[in-house]
């Protein structure tokens, strides 16, 4: 967890640093779109993990408690991998909550400030960190629709390795 947070950062003030020294100026009508898009892929993650939890946390649980209640043969490989699995399915839940977040609050602040005397001192502030916040909520929604995709191939991998295994205990 502690390598994510440092991972970010540096991406966050590296980002800054460059959209400072550039000029960089970005208006929120000119990302609106890219923020709609981006929370509606947040929204897409969070429908395919939580499905994927809902079936690996029983299934996990159940693996571990069965081979609690047979002490004679304890192997926790499988529970482990299961277990493996979640945490990064979980991982990815986390990281496009974090994204969704974000985007909320900028449109939070978009309609509570919009039109305030308020925003017109603080424009400067959020046109300086938003290259930052658009590149490191890119980056995180990107980590997690990789692990949609990656939890999506080890399941096929599974299933192709449960059906040779049940081809050849047939052959026998």
């Amino acid at each position: 967890m502690k390598s994510y947070i440092l991972k970010y950062s540096f991406v966050f003030l590296s980002v800054l640093a460059l959209s400072i020294s550039f000029d960089l100026k970005i208006k929120f009508d000119d990302i609106k779109d890219y923020l709609t898009n981006l929370l509606v892929v947040s929204t897409m993650v969070f429908t395919l993990m939580a499905i994927w939890i809902a079936y690996l946390y029983p299934e996990a649980l159940d693996k571990i408690k069965d081979q609690e209640s047979n002490v004679e043969h304890v192997d926790f490989t499988e529970a482990q991998a299961k277990l493996k699995r979640l945490e990064f399915i979980v991982a990815s839940v986390f990281k496009s909550a974090i994204v969704a977040i974000l985007i909320l609050g900028i449109f939070l602040v978009k309609a509570i400030v919009g039109s305030t005397i308020i925003l017109a001192s603080t424009i400067p502030f959020f046109v300086t960190i938003a290259p930052s916040v658009l590149i490191v909520t890119f980056f995180l929604q990107c980590e997690a629709i990789y692990s949609v995709i990656k939890a999506n191939i080890i399941f096929i991998n599974e299933l192709h390795g449960r059906k040779e295994k049940v081809e050849e205990e047939d052959d026998i």
